[in-house]
C-alpha cells in the first residue's frame, strides 16, 4: 500500500486531471469503449506498479520495460497516423489506437485495471521476456505445483485464447513480442525455436521494430474485416443492397459505403439517427483522449460532419421512397405494373394488375358503363311498364293493393351497384393500393351473389313457385343462371386468376347478346353491340398474349441452345446415372406427396382446426411446403441472418464440386414473387437464401443427393413437434444417420429433379438443374452473431431456435456457364408467361439476378463439427456510438 500511495504522490496534478477526464468514459460500461492495441508489459512488483530505472526494485542489466512501453505507444501512433482517416469506422463505440491512449489506466492500474478490457480489443500484444529469472520466462519456469501463484500473464493469454476460440469477444490477433534480457547469453532454442538469440537493448529501434509489425497485421486484420463486413452487406442483407443502390444514385457510394456496411444502416430510421448527430453532439465522446489520439478524432470529426451533410440531403430526398418502408408495408402497397397494358387482364394477378395499366383500365370501365346501362334500362322499364308492381301473370294488370315486386327493384340497384364497384375499384387503385381496389372488385362479387340469391328468395315468396320459373316478371330462374355465372367467374378469381377478366367479358358478352337479342325496346342494338365489343376484347387478349408467348419463347430458346447441347451430350453418355438419380429424387418426391396428400385434405384440416392444432404448414392453393413464419419481414430478418451461415456450413461438407454462393433475394423481386405467383402469401417464399453446387459430372451429382438423403429427413415436424411424428420422417430423426452419425441437420420440404428425361422441356426452356429446398434450425449466439446448427432430433427442447426453408441447386458446370448469359431473355419470357400461369414456368431462380463467383479464399474458414457454429448474420449492428455492437457480432 505504502509504494502504491507514493506512486500516486508524486503524480498528484496529472491524476488529478486525468481522473477527471477519465470519470465519463470509465464509469460507462466497458463495451462503450474499444482499444485496437491492448498491451501487456511484465511487471516488477507484487503490488504491480512497474520501477523506475535505476529505484529500488530494479534488477541490474535488466530490461527498462517502463521506458520500452512508452517508446511503443509513441511508435504506434506514429506508424498508424496514416491510417487514421478510416480506422474509427470500424466500431461504435470511443475507440483508441492503445489501452494506454487513456493515462490514467497507465497511472492508476489498481483502480482501473486494463484486464477487464481484453474483450473489447483488436490486437492483443503480450511482450515476453527471458534471459533473467524475474523474466516472464524465468517466472513460469519456476512455477510449482507446491508454490503455486497467480501469473498476470498466464491469467490474459488464457483468456484470449478462450475469447479467440468461442468467437466471444472482439480479439482478432495476438501478436506476442519477445525480448532477451540476458543479453543473448541465455538461450531457449531447444525450449522455443523461435526465440532470438541477439540482445536487443536499443529501447527505440525495439519499439519501431514491434510498431511496424503491429501496424502491419493490424491493418491487414482490419481490412478484412471491413471486407467480410462490405461483402455480407453486399451480399445477405437485401435491405442493405437496396441502401448500396440508394448511394449510388445520390453518388455518395465512395464516401458511405463502408460506414453503412460496418454500421449496418439499412434503413430510413437509421439515416435519419445519423443525419440528427451534429458535431457539438459528439464533441463529448472524444474528450478524455490524450493529445496523441487527437489525429483519430479529428479525422472522424471531419468524416463524420460531411456524412451527416451527405445523408441529411438523402433523408429528406429518399423520405418518401418504397425502398425504406417496413417490408411488410411495402407489400401492402406493392404494384405490379411490369406488365403489358392489355395482357395485365391475363396475368396471375389479373384483378391487381389490369387496375394500373390504362387499356387494362379502359376495358374495366367498359364493363362498369355496360351495368350501369343494364340498370339505366331496367329502370326505364319499371317506369314506363309499371313493372315495378305485382301483376297478374295472364292479365298482366297491377295486384291490388299495390304490391313492389322486391326482385325488380333489388335487380336494378345490383346493376347500378355492380357498375359502381368497377369504377370505384380504378379510383381505389389509383389513390390507395391494388390490393384494397382488389378487395373492392372480390367484394363486390360476393355481394352480387348475396343480395342476388335475396333477390331470387323474394321472387320466390311473392310468386308461385310454377310462376316464378316460367313468367318473366318473375325473375326466379334468370336468377339462378345469374348466380351461376357470377359463382364462375368467383371461381377464377381465387384459384385461375389469370382467366378471371377473359371469363368476366366472355360471360358479359353473352349476357348482352341474349338481353339484346329477346328484348323489344330500342335499346336491342345498343346491347348487341356491348356484347361484341366484350367479345373483341376477350379476342384481343388471347391474340396478344399468344403473339408476345410464342416471340419471347423463341428469343429464349435461342439464347438457351447451349443448354440443349449440353443437355444432349449428358443424356447420351450417362443415362444409368440419370435414371439412379430420379430413382433416389423419386422416393423423396412420394414421401413429400405423401405428406401434402394427407395435409392438404379437407378432412385433415377441418380436424386439426377443431382440436386447435397450429396451421398447416402446406399450403393447398401454392401446393408447397411454406416457411415457419408468415410475416415477410421477419423472413428478411432469418434470411440475413442465417444466409452466410448457411452457405458456409454447405460448402464445409459439401462432398463434390465448388460453391457457388447467392446472394439473398432482393426484396422488391421477393414481393413482386408474393404478389405474383403466392397470393400475397410471404410465407411460400422458400428461396430466399439460396446457393449453387457446380459439379463437373452427372456421377457427382448422384453423389451429392446421397449424401445429402444421409444427413435429411423428409416433411419432419411440420404438422407438430417431432416427438408426436410417428411417420418415416420422424424414424429418419431418430436414426441419427446424419454427418458423423451422430443426427439429422436438414429437413427436406421440396425436390424438383430437371435431370429426369421425362420431365417437360418446354415446362424448363432447356434449362436442367436439381432443386432441393431444406429447412434448417439453429440459434444465434447472443454475444457475437455466430450460428449453430442444431440436429432435428433436438428441435422441440432447443430454447431460441429459428427455423428457415433455404434452397440448393446443384447445376452442371456447362450449364452453370450458359446460364450466366440468359438472363435478359428469361426476364422477359417470366414477365409474358411466368407470371401468366406460374405452372409452365421456366425454373424462376434463371430469373434472379446471377450471383458472382467468390472464391472460398476470401471467406472465413471454419471447420464444422456436429454443432456447427460458424460467424454470420447476427443482429443488426446500432448506428455510430449508439450502443457496444461492434463487427464481432456481425
Amino acid at each position: 500500500m505504502s509504494s502504491k500511495l507514493l506512486a500516486l504522490f508524486k503524480q498528484p496534478s496529472r491524476l488529478t486531471v486525468l481522473q477527471r477526464r477519465s470519470q465519463h468514459s470509465l464509469q460507462t460500461h466497458d463495451d462503450n469503449v474499444h482499444f485496437f492495441i491492448l498491451r501487456w508489459h511484465p511487471t516488477k512488483k507484487a503490488d504491480r506498479l512497474r520501477p523506475l530505472p535505476g529505484g529500488p526494485g530494479g534488477e541490474r542489466g535488466g530490461f527498462d520495460e517502463q521506458a520500452f512501453a512508452d517508446e511503443l505507444h509513441r511508435v504506434v501512433h506514429e506508424e498508424l497516423e496514416e491510417e487514421e482517416a478510416w480506422l474509427f469506422k470500424i466500431y461504435a463505440q470511443k475507440t483508441y489506437l492503445d489501452v494506454d491512449c487513456i493515462s490514467y489506466l497507465s497511472v492508476n492500474r489498481q483502480a482501473f485495471s486494463k484486464e477487464r478490457f481484453v474483450c473489447n480489443c483488436t490486437m492483443f500484444v503480450p511482450v515476453i521476456t527471458w534471459g533473467r529469472v524475474t523474466s516472464v520466462l524465468g517466472l513460469l519456469e519456476g512455477i510449482r505445483e507446491e508454490a503455486d501463484r497467480e501469473d498476470d500473464f498466464l491469467q490474459l493469454a488464457l483468456a484470449m485464447i478462450y475469447l479467440l476460440e468461442k468467437k466471444a469477444g472482439r480479439a482478432r490477433l495476438v501478436l506476442p513480442i519477445l525480448r532477451d534480457e540476458g543479453g543473448g547469453h541465455v538461450s531457449l532454442r531447444e525450449a522455443v525455436e523461435r526465440l532470438s538469440g541477439r540482445g536487443s537493448g536499443d529501447v527505440r529501434r525495439s519499439a519501431e521494430e514491434a510498431g511496424g509489425m503491429l501496424k502491419e497485421h493490424l491493418v491487414k486484420e482490419l481490412r478484412a474485416q471491413i471486407a467480410g463486413q462490405v461483402w455480407h452487406f453486399e451480399k445477405h442483407n437485401p435491405r442493405g443492397i437496396e441502401m448500396l443502390q440508394v448511394l449510388r444514385e445520390t453518388k455518395t457510394y465512395e464516401l458511405l459505403h463502408e460506414f453503412f456496411a460496418l454500421r449496418s444502416i439499412d434503413s430510413l430510421d437509421r439515416l435519419s439517427a445519423v443525419s440528427t448527430m451534429t458535431s457539438a453532439s459528439r464533441a463529448r465522446a472524444c474528450e478524455d483522449c490524450e493529445g496523441t489520439c487527437e489525429g483519430i478524432n479529428r479525422a472522424k470529426e471531419a468524416f463524420y460532419d460531411e456524412a451527416v451533410k451527405a445523408i441529411g440531403e438523402m433523408v429528406r430526398g429518399c423520405a418518401e421512397d418504397e425502398r425504406f418502408l417496413p417490408l411488410n408495408t411495402r407489400l401492402r402497397v406493392y404494384r405490379d405494373d411490369d406488365v403489358d397494358g392489355i395482357l395485365a387482364l391475363r396475368s396471375s394477378n389479373a384483378l391487381e394488375t389490369a387496375l394500373l395499366k390504362t387499356p387494362a383500365q379502359c376495358c374495366i370501365a367498359f364493363a362498369g358503363i355496360t351495368q350501369l346501362l343494364f340498370g339505366a334500362v331496367m329502370v326505364q322499364r319499371m317506369l314506363e311498364g309499371h313493372t315495378i308492381w305485382m301483376q297478374f301473370p295472364e292479365t298482366k294488370e297491377v295486384l291490388t293493393p299495390r304490391t313492389v315486386q322486391v326482385s325488380k327493384v333489388i335487380d336494378s340497384f345490383l346493376s347500378f351497384l355492380w357498375g359502381t364497384l368497377y369504377l370505384s375499384a380504378i379510383v381505389t387503385c389509383r389513390f390507395s393500393t391494388p390490393l384494397n381496389a382488389k378487395r373492392v372488385l372480390v367484394g363486390s362479387g360476393h355481394l352480387i351473389v348475396w343480395l342476388k340469391i335475396i333477390s331470387s328468395a323474394s321472387d320466390f315468396i311473392q310468386c308461385d313457385v310454377k310462376d316464378a320459373v316460367s313468367w318473366p316478371g318473375c325473375s326466379g330462374l334468370s336468377s339462378f343462371i345469374l348466380i351461376a355465372c357470377v359463382s364462375i367467374v368467383l371461381y377464377f378469381v381465387h384459384f385461375m386468376q389469370h382467366y378471371a377478366w377473359i371469363v368476366v367479358f366472355v360471360l358479359q358478352g353473352a349476357y348482352c347478346i341474349r338481353d339484346g337479342l329477346t328484348i323489344r325496346e330500342n335499346t336491342k342494338p345498343m346491347f348487341v353491340v356491348l356484347g361484341v365489343i366484350s367479345w373483341i376484347i376477350v379476342i384481343v387478349i388471347v391474340v396478344k398474349y399468344s403473339l408476345s408467348y410464342r416471340q419471347t419463347y423463341k428469343d429464349l430458346s435461342a439464347a438457351m441452345e447451349g443448354f440443349e447441347k449440353t443437355w444432349s451430350k449428358v443424356v447420351s453418355s450417362s443415362t444409368d446415372k440419370l435414371e439412379e438419380i430420379s430413382r433416389e429424387v423419386l422416393e423423396i418426391s412420394q414421401k413429400l406427396g405423401a405428406w401434402s396428400r394427407r395435409e392438404g385434405g379437407l378432412w385433415e384440416r377441418v380436424r386439426s382446426r377443431a382440436m386447435g392444432k397450429r396451421a398447416s404448414r402446406y399450403s393447398v392453393r401454392s401446393k408447397k411446403i411454406r416457411q415457419e413464419s408468415k410475416s415477410l419481414e421477419k423472413l428478411f430478418e432469418e434470411a440475413h441472418e442465417v444466409s452466410a451461415a448457411f452457405q458456409l456450413w454447405v460448402s464445409g461438407w459439401n462432398p463434390v464440386g465448388r460453391m457457388e454462393h447467392g446472394k439473398v433475394k432482393s426484396c422488391e423481386r421477393a414481393i413482386q414473387k408474393t404478389v405474383r405467383s403466392y397470393h400475397r402469401d410471404p410465407s411460400c417464399l422458400t428461396d430466399l437464401v439460396r446457393c449453387t453446387v457446380v459439379v463437373k459430372s452427372v456421377e457427382e451429382v448422384l453423389e451429392w443427393v446421397r449424401q445429402v438423403r444421409s444427413m435429411s429427413a423428409v416433411a419432419a415436424g411440420l404438422s407438430g413437434p417431432m416427438s408426436e411424428e410417428k411417420d418415416e420422417a420422424a424414424g429418419d430423426v431418430e436414426s441419427g444417420r446424419g454427418e458423423g452419425g451422430d443426427g439429422v441437420y436438414l429437413n427436406i420440404t421440396s425436390i424438383k429433379n430437371r435431370y429426369d428425361r421425362r420431365y417437360d422441356l418446354r415446362a424448363c426452356g432447356g434449362y436442367r438443374d436439381l432443386c432441393i429446398c431444406v429447412e434448417v434450425g439453429w440459434t444465434v449466439n447472443a454475444k457475437n452473431g455466430s450460428c449453430t446448427f442444431i440436429p432435428l432430433k433436438q428441435w422441440d427442447e432447443t430454447l431460441n431456435l429459428r427455423r428457415h426453408i433455404c434452397e440448393v441447386q446443384v447445376l452442371l458446370e456447362d450449364m452453370y456457364t450458359v446460364k450466366q448469359h440468359v438472363h435478359k431473355e428469361y426476364v422477359n419470357f417470366r414477365n409474358v408467361l411466368c407470371q401468366a400461369h406460374r405452372g409452365a414456368s421456366p425454373r424462376a431462380s434463371m430469373a434472379e439476378e446471377a450471383s458472382r463467383p467468390l472464391p472460398l479464399s476470401f471467406l472465413p474458414r471454419h471447420k464444422y463439427k456436429t454443432r456447427a457454429s460458424i460467424s454470420g448474420g447476427g443482429s443488426v449492428g446500432q448506428v455510430l456510438a449508439a450502443g457496444p455492437q461492434g463487427l464481432s457480432r456481425h
